[in-house]
Parts: structure tokens; sequence; C-alpha cells
């Protein structure tokens, strides 16, 4: 990848190239190392995309600025490039001048909007897919060389035939089954149990949290989710006479969770309904004594493994997947808190929370969940696809945090409901 092209004898690097080759090999767990930007970064901490060039690309400096979202911590040179790219982008961007001298395309501008408001760590797969069929040219798109000419097999009508017909399939799949909430994150016909799984989880936990905010209440419920769970089926008449909602509640989760057992062993042909009524006894427990505020209330990443029947024992007390569940929780914790905070300051009132996250906390715990995602080790033994669902969890509590409920909502319907143009 560090190595440029030759041409009259002479060894010349291009920004562009090595950015994509950088993001690629790194997402898909190869090692590669950032300093390889060193050599189109100058003096004065202005990144070029090819030597002795008389002016800047915008597509060079775009791809720069993607390869640096994937950065790791303690990656200075990525930080710096991130830094640049964005300003020289948004600068474009205000004068309106997002046009490049390599290709004529339909809609660049579009393209590099969405990356700059849109963080890549709140940019969800279902809805970066929607807005880039709105960008992509098909065989309209022209490259700019000593003349001009079109690449067929990168740009042509039938791979945005292809992909618009996709998107609709999974979208009727998605209606059909009401699962939007998670629709961005888990959207393929075949993974409908995990987002089934998933959409279910918060909703009760987000039920729990609201309807039982006093300790009495909570040890009472917890008390009888464990008899349930590890005995015979009974209520106490005490239980029966005074707490109606909280019975009623009750028996929704254990009637949930009986039927997400049985879906997964039907799916995958395993008995998990052991594994699942742990993960649920571990989090209420934690709920318990610690309240709404536990930092075990992110269990929804086991549940989510789980659901897709990657679990077992031996993942469970693996110190990779352990360390990933540890940071997702901080992540998600972090994020719900910057959120929470926000709201509360949008109100008049003041910071209701004792405890301080910042903005540039959350991107270093970021930082560390993407490198433990991406990176691969040979003590680490946990597959590709199982690591990934953590960083999808995190990326959908960062896009919650990050935007507002009304540009969620255009969000929801140009994903589910507005045709490509």
């Amino acid at each position: 990848m560090s190595q440029g092209y030759v041409g009259q004898g002479i060894q010349r690097f291009n920004i562009d190239d090595t950015s994509m080759g950088f993001r690629l090999l790194r997402l898909y767990g190869y090692q590669v190392s950032p300093n390889v930007f060193e050599h189109f970064k100058k003096k004065d901490g202005e990144f070029v995309c090819i030597a002795r060039q008389s002016t800047q690309a915008v597509t060079g400096i775009f791809n720069l600025y993607r390869a640096s979202q994937v950065l790791f911590q303690g990656e200075n040179i990525l930080e710096d490039a991130k830094h640049f790219s964005a300003k020289f982008l948004t600068e474009k961007r205000v004068a309106n001048d997002l046009f490049d001298k390599w290709i004529i395309t339909k809609d660049l501008p579009g393209e590099v909007g969405y990356a700059l408001d849109v963080p890549w760590y709140a940019s969800l797969p279902r809805l970066e897919a929607r807005y880039f069929l709105e960008h992509y040219g098909g065989k309209t798109d022209v490259w700019i060389g000593k003349s001009l000419y079109r690449m067929l097999y990168v740009n042509n009508d039938v791979y945005l035939d292809l992909a618009n017909w996709i998107t609709t399939t999974v979208k009727q799949c998605i209606l059909k089954n009401g699962k939007i909430s998670k629709a961005a994150i888990i959207f393929e016909p075949e993974r409908s149990l995990e987002r089934l799984a998933w959409a279910k989880t918060a909703a009760l936990l987000q039920t729990l949290k609201f309807l039982m905010k006093d300790e009495e209440t909570r040890i009472t419920f917890v008390e009888q989710f464990i008899n349930n769970i590890n005995g015979p089926d009974y209520y106490s008449k005490r239980w029966l006479n005074k707490n109606k909602t909280e019975e009623k509640l009750l028996g929704i989760l254990l009637t949930t969770l009986d039927h997400l057992g049985f879906e997964m062993f039907r799916c995958h042909g395993q008995e998990f309904s052991h594994y699942l009524n742990q993960i649920w006894q571990s989090w209420l427990s934690s709920w318990q004594n610690e309240g709404n505020n536990s930092l075990r209330e992110r269990a929804a990443c086991a549940n989510h493994n789980l659901t897709a029947g990657y679990w077992s024992e031996e993942l469970q007390l693996n110190p990779h997947y352990q360390r990933l569940m540890e940071v997702t929780n901080r992540v998600c914790y972090g994020l719900l808190n910057y959120q929470q905070s926000n709201k509360a300051y949008d109100n008049g009132q003041d910071n209701l929370f004792t405890i301080n996250i910042t903005t540039l906390e959350i991107e270093s715990e970021m930082q560390e969940l993407v490198q433990l995602v991406l990176q691969n080790s040979s003590s680490n033994d946990i597959q590709s696809n199982i690591k990934n669902s953590f960083l999808m969890v995190a990326k959908s509590f960062y896009y919650t945090a990050y935007f507002d409920p009304e540009t969620i909502k255009s969000h929801i319907e140009k994903v589910l409901f507005q045709k490509v143009v």
C-alpha cells in the first residue's frame, strides 16, 4: 500500500489511492500503519494529494477524511489528517466549491455533505447506503484525464438498478415485520430474529427503567423474576394484590424470553434459553443494586450475539470478549449521559449528572472500541461478525445521542418511504 506509482523513473505517491487502500485494509482486519500518510504531510501541517501539485483535489482530500475516520488511539498522524481534511472540505462546502479536477459526478457535494454532517461513529449502514444511492451517478459519471472517459465497471446503471431492487426488497421485509427502530443496523431479511430481539429488548429495558424507579419495587420485581426462571412458576399473593402493573410487566418479560428462546432453537437448532435467562438475571441484579445508572444495562450486546447464534460459555469467558463488553458499556453509558445532559440543558436546567462524560472522552472510548473490533491478533480468536456487533450497538447509541428527534424522523422517512431520485 505504501508504494507509489513510477513515472519518468521517479516514485510518486497518491493520497487518493493510498487513503482508499488504507481504509479498506483496516476495515477488514489487516495490519496497516498510518505512517504512510507522512508522505503527504507538509511542514506547515497541510496534506497534499501528490508532490508538486498545483491545486488540491477534492476527492483526494475527501478520501483522506474517510481514511482518518478509522483511527486508533494514539495515531496522531490520522488525527492531524482528520482535522485538516474536515476544515478543507467545510471551507469548500461553504464556498459552494465542491468540484473536482479528476471526475464529473452526479452529486459530489451531497456525498461530502453526508460525511461532514454524519460522523462515521453515527453512520448506520442502511442510512449510508440510502444516501449513496442518491449520490451515485451510474453511467453519467465522467472521469477526467488526458481525455474524458467512463469506467463502465465502476459506474453503470446496472449496479444502480440492482441496488434499488435490493433496497425495495429489504424495505418491504422491514415494513412487513414492523421493526423500524433497528432497521438501519440489522436490515437483512434473514436476520429478522436479531432485529426482533434487539427491538423487544430495548423496549423492555426502557419500560422497566420508566416504571420502576424506587428501590423496593425493583427488588421485589427481580426476586419474582429469579424465582420464575429458577423454579416453578408462581406469584405471591402479596405481589398479585398490590402490584398489578409490575405483575403484568413480569408476565410480558417471561413470555418474551420464552418466545425468543423458542425462535432461537428453531433457527439454530440449539437450546439458548438458559443463557438468555442468565443474561437478564445478571442485568436485573445489577439494575436492582445500582438503579437506572447501572453500567451493565447494555447487556443488549450479549443478547444480540445470543440471538444470532454466536453464544457459548467459552465466548462468555473470553478475555477479548469481556473487554469488548466493558468498553461498549462505557461508550453507551457515556452517550446516554451526554444525550440526557443536552436535554436538560435545552430545557434550561442545570446539569443533573455527577459523572462528567465529555465528548473527548467518548471519542477516545470509540477509538479504543474500533481498534478492538478491527484489529486482529494471534490471541484474538473471536469471529469478526461477533466483534462487529459491538461496534454496531455503539454506533446506534452514538446516532441517537448525536441527532435530534426531528432529524432521526427525517432519516426514517428517507430510508423507508422516499423513492431514490
